[in-house]
């Protein structure tokens, strides 16, 4: 068995038809649905094929070539319908594709169809405004997270990082901004949380390209905050 760490959106339309929706739902979607930590069938990655109805979507998995990290499904949209939509609706057809594509690899798959439907469930809520979770840990009598939400403008790489804490005892959230960083060298920037009595600590990687991503971003090699200094979310 293999977990599944994402998903990857194809379409045949012209390329920016579904932009920025498919850009946007395809890394919330990957991002929570890696931390849900979802058994699969030796793959990594579901490609999502969208095309203007079911049959031709299938095709167009069909001609790609097999390889055992992913599996391929389907779904459609009436992309002549949809480019005459308003941008909300626009939205809501992406995420819809999307679900359906989702729900066709669940029940021939058997996935846990409990996690994802809780993904979905999730994004649905506040759709493009989802906040991904990228780092969660959790301690006796706090919650530390670190979320970031994707920029609407698909061409802007840098998302700004916020550090969430929980207090078990009151309920109470508390929030600080981490620094704007580049999503593709994240991991190798921030990979650890940690709590010492009144002081988190954020740090990453200790190797030459991690070094190197570090300096490119001007990010420190380990990133601190005082609890008693962070501020309440009203």
């Amino acid at each position: 068995m293999a977990q599944l760490r994402g998903i990857r959106i194809y379409d045949k339309f012209n390329n920016e038809d579904l932009l920025p929706y498919r850009y946007i739902y395809g890394e919330l979607f990957s991002c929570l649905l890696d931390n849900e930590n979802i058994e699969s069938h030796d793959y990594q990655e579901i490609y999502i094929m969208i095309n203007s109805t079911i049959e031709k979507a299938k095709e167009d998995a069909g001609k790609i070539p097999k390889e055992k990290w992913f599996t391929c499904t389907w779904a459609s949209i009436d992309i002549e319908k949809y480019r005459t939509l308003p941008e909300k609706e626009k939205e809501s057809c992406v995420f819809n594709a999307i679900t359906e594509g989702l729900y066709n690899i669940v029940n021939k798959d058997n996935l846990d169809k409990e996690k994802i439907e809780r993904v979905i469930s999730k994004i649905k809520e506040k759709g493009t405004d989802t906040e991904a979770l990228y780092l969660r840990k959790d301690y006796k009598d706090f919650t530390v997270e670190i979320r970031f939400k994707i920029p609407f403008n698909f061409k802007i790489k840098t998302v700004p990082l916020h550090l969430y804490l929980k207090n078990k005892k009151t309920n109470e959230w508390f929030i600080e901004h981490i620094a704007d960083l580049n999503l593709y060298g994240l991991p190798l920037i921030i990979s650890k949380v940690s709590l010492k009595e009144d002081t988190i600590k954020i740090t990453g990687r200790n190797s030459v390209k991690a070094d190197i991503v570090r300096e490119s971003n001007n990010s420190p090699k380990e990133y601190s905050f005082e609890i008693s200094k962070m501020r309440t979310i009203s």
